[in-house]
């Protein structure tokens, strides 16, 4: 179990703040090196977690002004300190699904970064770390150099990549990677055979970073890795560096032994190529992975021209709701009148998201044939289909729906009187007004402007009666659009 950091250091950075504040009366750069003493002192402690702190805290007060020497000094002799801490002190803390996650840090870490931000001050610090006799001191001072973002450290980074230590090539080639230093296009290549598999996932990952299109046929290699990793990093670079000579690699690692390296696979054939990418989706709809499924299927909704309709409307029966739900939006965005019977059929999904997946997409599919299989939808269960199917009932513009969508202008919950009433503006049909004309007096403000708004498209000057009432509505949106929808109903009267 490791320390956590004391009080300590937090007062002495509450201290140190408090000191440059803006108020303070020494100049800021000499309020700076005076608060920063008792940090570079913390930098010695004997605890590990109170270094780490104590180096995250002059990161920080580095931004208020410039760093002395001493502290520079103080912290390149912590970038051989790897001992593994809590980051709480440096804000290291996240949550999800209700758990407390912690990132794992070290004092050799937060120096690095605190130097990092420390440029160009702290540049000659680095650089001369990269000949450190400690392996981790070259490593995180690499690291370093890549977060400082300085042009310079390029030259300095190359001549490491022939470094013993493995750690120490795999932190250069991605400090390179993050600098887009395009100048080490050729010594990165050459790293692509590394006996470190690290190594070789950096460097594929630094070549995609800088752009070299050049190394696409040695990147695309890297696709039959020994490495999993190395065939993810290979399989996502090709993305930016590849072109139709990859697409057989590619189409080759659709069926990878390693789901994510499928995925990516896909992903990457997708954006080169659509052909190839249409038919490596089609063989991935019997993929074990829910994943690699669901990523067809996006792909055969993205490319597909109509024939992809028979293999989304399988996947529509696949056991994963995900893969039928991605499978519904895929035939919606299609535009063929194919999809709608398969999409019916999914308006009865035992999951709600794939119901208003079907529901979405037959309202861009505009056919008024499917206006009593959308009404049907009108009492699910779940508040998200209803609302849905109202909007999909209103993009069919059907007037034979008003009477079934008016009824729900009398629902218990607000916000299905508000997609009812946005509906019926959309339907055009001759008794619009008189449904609408009571949902003007609703308890909600949403749904009083969602009734003006409708009322509005109607350009019906037999209206502006029950609209005038509404310029004085407690609701300043309901009183806005009131007062849009009179002046343009009154001008159209004056124009007649």
């Amino acid at each position: 179990m490791t320390r956590r950091p004391s009080l300590l250091v937090s007062i002495l950075l509450l201290g140190a703040h408090a000191a440059c504040s803006p108020s303070g009366a020494a100049p800021r750069n000499e309020a700076v090196e005076r608060a920063a003493g008792p940090l570079v002192t913390t930098l010695a402690s004997a605890a590990a977690a109170e270094r780490a702190a104590a180096a995250c805290a002059l990161r920080d007060l580095g931004d208020l002004g410039a760093m002395s020497p001493k502290a520079i000094a103080a912290l390149e002799t912590l970038l051989a300190d790897n001992r593994r801490v809590e980051g709480l002190a440096c804000g290291n803390r996240m949550w999800s699904d209700g758990a407390e996650w912690v990132r794992i840090t070290s004092p050799a870490l937060e120096a690095a970064n605190a130097l990092a931000g420390f440029m160009p001050d702290a540049f000659s610090s680095l650089v001369r770390t990269l000949q450190a006799s400690s392996a981790v001191a070259r490593a995180y001072a690499a690291y370093g150099l890549g977060e400082s973002g300085d042009p310079r450290a390029g030259g300095p980074l190359v001549a490491l990549l022939g470094d013993s230590s493995g750690d120490v090539r795999e932190r250069a080639a991605e400090a390179l990677g993050k600098l887009e230093e395009g100048q080490a296009t050729q010594d990165l290549q050459s790293l692509l055979q590394d006996p470190d598999a690290r190594v070789r996932r950096a460097a594929v990952e630094a070549l995609a970073s800088v752009g070299a299109r050049s190394t696409e046929a040695q990147v695309a290699a890297r696709l039959a890795d020994s490495d999993v990793q190395v065939r993810r990093a290979a399989a996502s670079a090709l993305s930016s560096l590849g072109s139709s000579a990859s697409l057989g690699a590619l189409s080759k690692a659709a069926s990878d032994a390693d789901r994510e390296v499928r995925k990516e696979a896909l992903a990457t054939l997708s954006e080169l190529d659509a052909p190839s990418a249409l038919t490596a989706a089609r063989a991935a709809l019997g993929d074990g992975d829910t994943g690699v499924r669901q990523e067809a299927v996006e792909i055969l909704g993205e490319h597909g021209s109509g024939g992809e309709v028979a293999d989304l409307g399988r996947a529509l029966a696949d056991g994963n709701w995900e893969v039928r739900q991605s499978a519904a939006e895929a035939l919606g965005s299609l535009g063929d009148g194919r999809a709608r019977k398969p999409l019916r059929d999914a308006l009865g999904d035992g999951h709600w998201k794939v119901r208003t997946a079907a529901a979405e997409a037959l309202g861009q599919l505009q056919n008024a044939d499917d206006r009593e299989a959308l009404e049907g939808l009108l009492s699910d269960p779940h508040i998200e289909v209803r609302t849905t199917a109202l909007e999909a009932l209103g993009s069919l513009s059907d007037p034979r729906a008003a009477a079934a969508v008016g009824k729900l202008l009398r629902d218990g919950d607000w916000r299905i009187r508000e997609a009812a009433a946005e509906a019926l503006g959309e339907l055009n049909a001759t008794e619009t007004a008189a449904l609408l004309t009571p949902a003007l007096a609703d308890s909600h403000w949403k749904v009083r402007k969602a009734a003006v708004d409708s009322l509005s498209q109607l350009e019906d000057p037999a209206t502006l009666p029950a609209l005038r009432k509404l310029l004085r509505d407690p609701s300043a949106e309901v009183r806005e659009a009131a007062t849009d929808a009179v002046a343009e109903l009154s001008e159209s009267g004056e124009d007649d």
